[in-house]
């Protein structure tokens, strides 16, 4: 996998802001394809396993299997959000996790861009978490 080549799953609730919530908390995923440092928008997808009350929804045990299975099946690699829960681990054996500590997603692509060079590309493989900060 490069990092240039491959689609990305956006966690948010209103696809303008990422929300300062788990990733299996938002209301959807915004899909972008990755391509020579381009966003492309493709769709976005409706998290299957959201609830206006979902402060203990976190912790089933399907629900990661749930979004999981949905993302692969729309060949998603990277998850991007503000915060993972304790579902982490198990995101982690499927999907490459951004944590952005910027909210707004128009300002991400810039600093997406800008920040993953080889090196944490590289890191980003190896441990597979990657926290997106200024610089």
């Amino acid at each position: 996998m490069t990092i240039n080549d491959t689609i990305i799953a956006i966690a948010t609730d209103d696809h303008k802001f990422l929300p300062a919530k788990h990733f299996g908390e938002c209301k959807f995923y915004d899909i972008y394809s990755l391509y020579n440092g381009h966003f492309s928008f493709l769709k976005s997808i409706e998290n299957p396993e959201y609830s206006e009350n979902d402060e203990d929804l976190h912790e089933e045990e399907l629900k990661p299997s749930n979004i999981g299975n949905l993302l692969k099946e729309n060949n998603v690699s990277i998850l991007l959000c503000r915060r993972m829960g304790i579902n982490v681990k198990k995101m982690r054996n499927n999907f490459h996790i951004i944590i952005s500590r910027y909210h707004k997603i128009e300002d991400l692509f810039n600093i997406f861009s800008k920040q993953m060079d080889k090196e944490k590309e590289k890191k980003l493989k190896e441990k597979k978490i990657f926290i997106l900060k200024e610089a």
